[in-house]
């Protein structure tokens, strides 16, 4: 359910800090699908081939679903230690740094 949430927000959010505080009012649960979507995924595992396309699509980076989620929550900055910077990693940078994994 997190992954789809996060999937509605398929136009770009601008970098203002604002809008991000607007998107949080406006869309209460999204703190927190960006933060634990992977968590879930991993919890079912990865072998389902509707699951493995919703990761695809978040994950696509010639979508703006995947700096959506990326200006919702930085997996390696939680914090947002590094506010003035552009994330940088690649999506499988951040599958690898979440733990997702496609079983074989």
């Amino acid at each position: 359910m997190c992954l789809v949430y996060l999937l509605q927000f398929d136009t770009p959010f601008t970098e203002s800090r604002v809008v991000c505080h607007d998107i949080h009012l406006d869309y209460p649960l999204s703190p927190y699908a960006a933060e634990q979507w992977t968590h879930h995924a991993r919890s079912v595992g990865c072998s389902s081939a509707r699951l493995q396309r919703l990761i695809m699509a978040l994950l696509n980076t010639k979508k703006p679903m995947y700096i959506n989620w990326l200006t919702l929550h930085v997996p390696d900055d939680p914090w947002n230690v590094l506010l003035d910077e552009d994330p940088t990693g690649s999506p499988l940078y951040y599958a690898s740094f979440t733990g997702l994994e496609i079983p074989s």
